[in-house]
């Protein structure tokens, strides 16, 4: 699939996905929106991949990522792969070199938050990532949300702080722009 995007001021000036995610407006100051997907236009998954892009093929430290695993601060861990349709993405914002959003599974039966962030504009993240590379060649940092305990403080009868605790998610610490280093 190559989709491109046109300038909403000028239709002639097109540029890939990445590059209008990188610059968020046209030169002309133009928005740029997808130009219409038309029927030759053919979306492959790889394994659950999401549509636009590959796998990863190298963690962080170079030791090859076997199919079906996905990378997680340099290490390499088998993780289940998506078959048939893939994830549905929804309130999904895009600009700055960041692409932040909610992937839902294709049965709609569990979601979680994420965030992609362009190699390009900023540092490897703290915590769990990996890196996926998309279909014009551009990589990015794909974090999602984790595991968090929240404790909320109460008293008790006995004019004792208690905590009460529940597990939510959370995503990881933004990671700082390679241009305010």
């Amino acid at each position: 699939m190559n989709l491109l995007y046109k300038s909403t001021r000028n239709a002639d000036k097109t540029v890939t996905a990445s590059e209008a995610i990188l610059k968020g407006l046209a030169d002309d100051g133009g928005l740029i929106p997808p130009s219409p997907i038309t029927s030759e236009d053919v979306v492959t998954l790889d394994g659950g991949t999401a549509a636009g892009t590959a796998s990863p093929t190298a963690s962080a430290n170079g030791t090859p990522i076997p199919s079906g695993a996905r990378e997680h601060d340099g290490s390499v861990v088998e993780s289940a792969r998506i078959s048939g349709a893939p994830p549905i993405f929804q309130n999904v914002e895009i600009g700055g070199g960041r692409i932040t959003g909610l992937e839902v599974s294709p049965d709609r039966q569990s979601d979680r938050e994420f965030a992609m962030y362009s190699t390009e504009q900023y540092m490897a993240p703290t915590g769990p990532y990996d890196t996926v590379q998309t279909v014009d060649g551009a990589s990015w940092y794909r974090q999602y949300a984790q595991p968090k305990v929240e404790k909320t403080p109460y008293t008790d009868e006995g004019d004792k702080i208690r905590y009460e605790e529940r597990i939510v998610s959370q995503m990881p610490p933004v990671p700082k722009r390679k241009d305010k280093i």
